[in-house]
């Protein structure tokens, strides 16, 4: 687990989770998605903030944490602006070289 200096991170992380999983409650068929991630472990790394994420997916619900167990499935890698650019990707070059984010 990273050690971090601040409860930041952590807030980060619930606050996210939070979210996440009350958005996915407004849609019906959410469950049904999250269930295809189920095993998976996606890793994302806040450049300039230092901060790294672990999603893991189970039961239809989705878990934020600053540390896990075992080697990520995918690792997404941008700077939040970039990562939030995402959201609208038809206004957003987060694809393009210059954005920045690395989808491996």
């Amino acid at each position: 687990m990273a050690d971090y200096i601040t409860p930041l991170p952590g807030m980060l992380a619930a606050t996210l989770e939070t979210a996440i999983n009350h958005v996915l409650q407004l849609d019906m068929e959410s469950p049904a998605r999250v269930k295809k991630l189920e095993g998976k472990l996606l890793q994302v790394n806040l450049d300039g903030l230092n901060i790294t994420l672990f999603f893991t997916f189970k039961h239809g619900v989705v878990r934020v944490r600053l540390d896990a167990d075992g080697t990520p499935d995918t690792v997404i890698s941008g700077t939040p602006v970039a990562l939030f650019s995402m959201a609208e990707p038809e206004d957003a070059d987060w694809g393009l070289p210059k954005s920045n984010v690395q989808i491996n």
